[in-house]
């Protein structure tokens, strides 16, 4: 970025625990984007499709497509075709029940 290192990789191993703060971060902080919108995400042979809201981002070999999806019949069919999820109605945040 700029010239200036942007990551740090670490080889050391981790356990699952190590990242407990940071999952309890994004799943309970107001700033957190996972708090303010829906987010459903999965990996594909050749990349990943996330639906954030309505957006929906699909990244093929590197490359990055966005999609915004116009209207609740958009929504629903890109939850079932990506997902394999059905839904009656589109979800808002208010609208998902929290588990965990």
């Amino acid at each position: 970025m700029d010239g200036r290192r942007q990551y740090l990789i670490d080889p050391r191993p981790r356990e699952l625990a190590d990242f407990a703060a940071g999952a309890w971060y994004h799943r309970t902080c107001p700033d957190s984007h996972f708090t303010r919108s829906l987010v459903c995400s999965i990996i594909t042979d050749d990349g990943r499709v996330t639906l954030s809201g309505r957006t929906l981002t699909t990244t093929v070999d590197g490359e990055r497509h966005i999609t915004e999806l116009a209207t609740e019949t958009e929504v629903l069919a890109a939850y079932e075709r990506h997902f394999g999820i059905r839904l009656e109605r589109e979800p808002s945040v208010g609208s998902v029940r929290k588990t965990g």
